[in-house]
């Protein structure tokens, strides 16, 4: 039994290759995401200026 529960906890520690996989997925993820939102804060600036403008008017 004890062999076994070590054998488990060897494998569940070892990185795989699905485990880098995963990983370089969610680092893309994680680009995108940020380039998603530098993109919305562009058209958040964008409407509020005008909205200011027309506010002022």
């Amino acid at each position: 039994m004890d062999e076994q529960n070590a054998q488990i906890a060897e494998e569940t520690n070892t990185p795989t290759q699905n485990d880098a996989t995963l990983l370089i997925r969610i680092e893309e993820m994680i680009k995108t995401h940020l380039q998603q939102i530098d993109g919305l804060s562009e058209d958040i600036t964008k409407h509020k200026d005008m909205l200011d403008d027309i506010f002022l008017n």
